[in-house]
Formats: structure tokens, C-alpha cells, sequence
């Protein structure tokens, strides 16, 4: 919706009128890479057999089953797949 070429309306203008933040529009998302996707899709597999682990736990049964994982990193995903322990 921003047109960087528009020599009529900066880009700070067109951000206002839009109420976009400019910082939004200058940063560019980063993609997931295969390793993460792959990580991913295992810790949503194991979420689903065990729904009650946390960071903790996930990082145990990950490093388990070969994969070398700190608990920032699995933290960080889980934030990312919107994977929350179940606590009672």
C-alpha cells in the first residue's frame, strides 16, 4: 500500500494516513530456515503426544532424539508455534 516512489506523499505521510509505524515498513521478516522448520514440526509432533511439557522437557526429549538444541532456542519456537504447556 506504501508507494516508495510517490513524489507527492513521503513515505512518512503515506505511513501517517495508513497509521503504520515506519519502523514496520523498513524491516524485513526474516524467513525460517530448514533447520527451524524441521525443529518446528518436531516440536509440534511431540507437543501433541505430550501437551503437559514445557521448554525444559521439549529440549530433553529433543536432544534425546539427536537434536542438539539449547533451551533459548526451543523457547523461541514455541513462542514462535504458539506452543504453551498445559500446567494444572
Amino acid at each position: 500500500m506504501i508507494e516508495r516512489e510517490n513524489s507527492d506523499l513521503s513515505i512518512r505521510h503515506q505511513c501517517q494516513l495508513l497509521d503504520l509505524s515506519r519502523s514496520g515498513l523498513y524491516r524485513e521478516k526474516k524467513e525460517i530456515s530448514h533447520e527451524d522448520k524441521n525443529l518446528l514440526d518436531l516440536l509440534d509432533e511431540i507437543f501433541l503426544e505430550f501437551p503437559y511439557y514445557g521448554s525444559r522437557r521439549l529440549t530433553k526429549e529433543l536432544n534425546r532424539r539427536g537434536y542438539k538444541v539449547g533451551r533459548s532456542k526451543v523457547r523461541g519456537l514455541m513462542r514462535k508455534a504458539c506452543i504453551e504447556a498445559i500446567y494444572p
